[in-house]
């Protein structure tokens, strides 16, 4: 198959959340299967700092976006590495040069966010129509490409198209005034929500593509009872029947693994686990932690938004903290949340280090160097952490939910086959008892952390998989 694959992010290009992940590392998947796969992304300001040399492919053009006309330059990445997709870039400077991808520097989504991605998804639906991209499936991803299967709905020949959604969280909801932006047969097609006022970018693609996935059985079964979405969007998603299901995400073993990541000073494997110890004293020094090899370190890597359990976590930080535990943050989002994290750290510098921003290096320094991996999401529609946090023997402490119950097996679990710790709830309460167990298994019971890691360590959640599901 011709596949073109569209995302609003992809590493290692753009990040913001886990969606950027799976457009890196999913599209090589299918190459490795024997399919064609091009990505095409928006061409921001991290891309133009980047080192991604990219050459105009020849095609430009324009858009009118209400009163204003928008040109674009459609760029290409070269890429030599063997069974690499095609990286195209959709260069718009008015919307794309800017310092973020979705939000400005304090936390704040910018207010065009619909018409950028409206913008975005016009020009790949033109240069389709017009035979500038080819395809045999389109597939869509999350809701700043969910308007995709209904702005070619109208071609003589259909192009099939896949939406995957990664959260239903975020679903592009967009205003009467907004919509006058798109082309009058394509208005036509859209429902207007209860209140009247606006239109649901996310429940269109849904309705409208040949078939739509989200990242994980656990989520998707969980959306199907009705958990985390309003009642009438369950009810769209159980219409479409088998033409909705849950596909679990893989992570790109190749570079999330301990025995070659080139960003870290020690390699390691499950059969010899010392270089472990030596990235974590390396951790130790580079975030201003004190040099204690018997402080259980818990890494934490993540956007900085409440539904990701950080409102819960900063409660009970600092009880931690007086027991000798140590912590190691990563990540950016709401401004809240990164200044409780920063005064946590300027109150516990021995013992608590705030890294804001991206940071490729760092987050894997902090899997493999981390001895607990702590993610108490509310919602957690597959995750990725807690899967880097197996292959790098760092035990994931995490809320069962979603992918995260797909993939992490409690160490009390009569299978077992344990591997992780799970939260059991979702106040700070919950967090607390699920730490103190960890902590527990460190000082009194390091023979079962052992057995966390090994069992961590031997599970697979590969693309190869994942991508088999793609396929069918």
């Amino acid at each position: 198959m011709n596949i073109l694959f569209c995302a609003a992010e992809a590493t290692p290009f753009s990040k913001a959340g886990g969606l950027a992940d799976v457009a890196g590392a999913l599209p090589k998947a299918l190459v490795a299967a024997g399919h064609d796969c091009t990505v095409i992304t928006p061409y921001y300001r991290t891309v133009k700092k980047g080192s991604y040399p990219s050459e105009s492919t020849g095609i430009s053009g324009s858009m009118l976006v209400g009163d204003r006309l928008i040109s674009y330059d459609l760029l290409e990445w070269h890429d030599d590495t063997p069974g690499a997709p095609r990286f195209l870039f959709l260069r718009a400077d008015d919307f794309f040069d800017r310092e973020g991808i979705y939000t400005d520097d304090s936390g704040e989504g910018y207010s065009d966010n619909n018409k950028r991605y409206i913008y975005y998804q016009m020009v790949i639906a033109d240069l389709l129509r017009n035979g500038l991209l080819k395809c045999d499936v389109l597939h869509c991803n999350d809701h700043h490409t969910a308007l995709l299967p209904v702005l070619l709905s109208s071609l003589k020949k259909p192009i099939p198209t896949l939406l995957t959604v990664h959260s239903f969280i975020y679903q592009g909801q967009f205003s009467l005034d907004e919509a006058e932006l798109l082309p009058a047969d394509v208005q036509d097609l859209l429902t207007l929500e209860s209140k009247g006022d606006h239109y649901n970018a996310l429940k269109e693609g849904v309705r409208q593509a040949s078939h739509v996935n989200t990242v994980s059985p656990g989520y998707a079964d969980e959306l199907l009872d009705g958990l985390w979405i309003e009642p009438s969007f369950a009810g769209i998603l159980r219409e479409r029947g088998d033409a909705f299901n849950g596909i679990l995400n893989g992570i790109d073993t190749p570079y999330w693994n301990p025995a070659t990541d080139p960003y870290l000073s020690n390699h390691y494997n499950a059969e010899a686990l010392d270089g472990k110890s030596v990235i974590k004293q390396a951790l130790q020094e580079k975030c201003g932690l004190a040099q204690r090899t018997d402080a259980p370190l818990f890494g934490s890597i993540s956007r900085l938004v409440e539904n990701k359990g950080f409102n819960l976590i900063i409660e009970v930080v600092p009880e931690f903290v007086e027991i000798g535990v140590q912590f190691v943050f990563l990540g950016s989002g709401d401004r809240k949340i990164r200044d409780a994290l920063n005064d946590l750290a300027r109150r516990f510098p021995q013992q608590v280090s705030f890294n804001e921003g991206y940071n490729e290096p760092l987050a894997h320094e902090i899997e493999a160097g981390a001895d607990m991996f702590l993610m108490p999401s509310q919602i957690e529609p597959c995750g990725l952490n807690q899967m880097y946090s197996l292959a790098y023997g760092t035990v994931p402490i995490v809320t069962k939910t979603g992918g995260l119950a797909d993939t992490v097996v409690d160490h009390e679990s009569l299978s077992g086959v344990g591997n992780g710790i799970h939260i059991r709830g979702s106040s700070p309460r919950h967090i607390e008892k699920a730490v103190r167990r960890a902590v527990g298994l460190w000082q009194n019971r390091r023979s079962d952390v052992t057995s966390l890691r090994d069992n961590g360590m031997t599970a697979r959640f590969t693309w190869d998989s994942s991508a088999a599901g793609y396929e069918r």
